[in-house]
């Protein structure tokens, strides 16, 4: 592990499925790392990964999940002393299934990758500029969990292709699950994405439409976090928020949770006006530089359903938690994601329904996204049903469920723009359908 390259696979039987699950205090009465499933580290007290040079695991909070750190600490993102990590959006470990897990590592280059069966999962972030530091791996690895069996773990002094990986897999494998491997590529590399082909009938009408490239259609937003970021220009509405330095700069514990300062380095754009039922939403945006993170959220209201921008004081933190950790239920879509701790190597997507931290999606695309180029926005709900494209290509179809612990199907809010630091974008031509559901309930 402390060659300067090289790698690791071993073969993973997870004995219960794996997937991200919402934690409440009570869960780490026992055990508080009752969230990572180790699979290697170099700390005999494998379940503290904080302590760990080295350690390759699966945490089942939402995001990151399967982890190959090669640095103490932990948050190796969000601080000013970064470390070496290879993280992925998502992933999930389905029960009885064997799967093949590589590790690779370059030190003097910074790239670090996650495979599981032959498919790429985990990358470093590919947009910090030059090798991020990395620690000695300890004199020994442990590992042991509950929740797997182990099976032929080898080491390599070199790193593996991913045609090397895949040879090897395929080599090894008793019998590759056809289906398990078809969700990976999918999932992974972006593989049979189809078409969104869909035109609203007689009972969608228009609720709203806006250019944005004139000063007036401002109006129609609530400017929340770095107000002065967001621009009108002959081609649309541009938002460049500030660099990471000054969130960092912000507040040193770097929490959403408990930050002490109002964080102007992130912003929201919310409409003013509010839907009800089935919503169509579209956009243009153009990227004007690399590593930001943009999102949508849709059907955003309080925990009864009420116009939170009405009957409460309105809000100026730009902050993430109002996504995810406050009292305002919504659906968010990252659409566009180059942030630190996402695949930022290829296009990814993300969906969540909050603020439960339900996941409802995640897709990566085989390319890369562009500069100085249009690209459209297309967030369909027709009933529990949520369906994202980006330029017609499906990447997202999920069904909600009001009867799984996670709230009801989202079905009336605001919506909302928002971006973090160190993103830089036009917008152009919204457009929102609303289909109201009475007309689909007495249709």
């Amino acid at each position: 592990m402390n060659e300067p390259c090289g790698a690791l696979t071993m073969w993973v039987l997870p004995l219960q499925d794996l997937f991200p699950a919402a934690g409440y205090p009570q869960h780490a009465a026992s055990n508080p790392h009752y969230r990572i499933h180790t699979f290697l580290s170099d700390r005999e007290n494998i379940a503290d990964v904080t302590a760990a040079q080295f350690a390759f695991y699966y945490d089942t909070n939402w995001h990151p999940v399967l982890l190959a750190k090669f640095h103490g600490g932990n948050d190796l993102y969000w601080r000013r002393k970064r470390g070496a990590v290879a993280a992925s959006g998502h992933f999930e470990m389905h029960r009885l299934h064997w799967y093949h897990m590589t590790v690779t590592w370059d030190r003097s280059l910074g790239v670090f990758c996650v495979y599981a069966n032959g498919v790429l999962i985990a990358t470093h972030d590919t947009s910090h500029q030059g090798p991020l530091p990395t620690q000695t791996c300890g004199s020994m690895l442990f590992g042991g969990n509950p929740a797997f069996a182990y099976s032929d773990i080898a080491f390599f002094d070199q790193v593996l292709s991913p045609s090397e990986i895949r040879t090897m897999f395929l080599a090894e494998a008793p019998q590759v699950d056809a289906h398990l491997q078809e969700s990976l590529e999918r999932t992974y590399e972006g593989k049979g994405l189809p078409r969104l082909d869909w035109a609203p009938d007689a009972t969608w009408k228009e609720a709203l439409s806006l250019p944005m490239n004139r000063k007036e259609d401002l109006l129609a937003f609530y400017h929340q976090g770095a107000n002065n970021c967001s621009h009108v220009t002959d081609e649309g509405m541009r938002v460049t928020t500030p660099s990471l330095d000054m969130y960092l700069a912000l507040d040193p514990s770097k929490s959403d949770l408990d930050a002490s300062k109002v964080d102007v380095s992130r912003m929201y754009l919310w409409s003013r006006q509010t839907f009800e039922g089935d919503l169509h939403a579209t956009f243009e945006f153009k990227l004007l530089q690399h590593g930001g993170l943009c999102l949508f959220m849709a059907q955003a209201a309080g925990m009864q359903g009420e116009d939170f921008m009405k009957d409460y004081p309105l809000r100026s933190d730009g902050a993430m938690r109002m996504v995810c950790w406050e009292d305002v239920r919504n659906y968010h879509w990252e659409f566009y994601r180059e942030m630190l701790d996402v695949r930022n190597d290829l296009v990814s997507h993300a969906c969540l329904k909050n603020p439960w931290f339900k996941p409802m999606s995640f897709q990566m695309e085989n390319r890369r996204w562009d500069l100085d180029r249009w690209y459209r926005f297309e967030f369909l709900q027709e009933g529990n049903r949520l369906r994202g494209a980006i330029d017609g290509v499906t990447v997202m179809d999920v069904m909600d469920n009001s009867f799984d612990n996670n709230g009801p199907v989202l079905r009336n809010g605001h919506i909302a723009i928002r971006c973090m630091m160190r993103t830089d974008m036009i917008f152009r031509n919204l457009r929102v359908l609303n289909r109201p559901d009475f007309l689909i309930r007495f249709k």
